[in-house]
C-alpha cells in the first residue's frame, strides 16, 4: 500500500518528467491543499526523496507566495555532477556515496558489476581507516 509520501513523490516526478527542461516551480501550499496535508509533509517528501544524491537540486523560498523549485540534474557529466554535490552537501558520507553510485547505475553510466566492485572498495568495512590519532 502506498503512503502519502509515495503518492506526493510520484505526483512531483510526473510533473518533472512532463517539463521540457527537468525543472519545475511548485507552491508548497498548493501541494498541501491537493493532498490534504500539512506543508511539513511536503517538506518531508522534498527532504527525503528529492536529494542531491538522487539527482535533484531543490531551492525553496518560504513565506507568503513561497515556492519550491526542483531541478533534475544529469549524472552523465560526472565532474559537474560531483561538483554540484560538493557545493550543496559539503562532506560526503558513505550513505551519500552509495546513493550516488545507485544513481550512476540507474542511468547506465556504470554497469551493475562495476557498481558492486566500487561499493565493495569504498564501504566502511572494506578498508582500515586511520583514526585521528594515526592508529589503524
Amino acid at each position: 500500500m502506498k503512503t502519502l509520501s509515495d503518492v506526493i513523490e510520484a505526483y512531483i516526478l510526473d510533473i518533472i518528467k512532463g517539463s521540457e527542461n527537468g525543472s519545475v516551480h511548485l507552491k508548497r501550499m498548493d501541494l498541501s491543499f491537493k493532498f490534504s496535508c500539512v506543508p511539513s509533509q511536503i517538506n518531508y517528501v522534498l527532504n527525503t526523496r528529492f536529494t542531491i544524491e538522487r539527482g535533484y537540486l531543490v531551492e525553496s523560498k518560504r513565506g507568503g507566495g513561497g515556492y519550491v523549485q526542483i531541478e533534475k540534474i544529469s549524472a552523465s557529466d560526472i565532474p559537474s555532477f560531483l561538483k554540484k554535490i560538493e557545493c550543496v552537501s559539503g562532506e560526503m558520507t558513505s550513505m551519500m556515496g552509495k546513493k550516488i553510485l545507485e544513481r550512476l547505475g540507474e542511468e547506465k553510466i556504470i554497469t551493475d558489476r562495476g557498481l558492486a566492485i566500487i561499493w565493495q572498495l569504498i564501504k566502511d568495512e572494506s578498508l582500515p581507516i586511520d583514526d585521528k590519532k594515526g592508529k589503524k
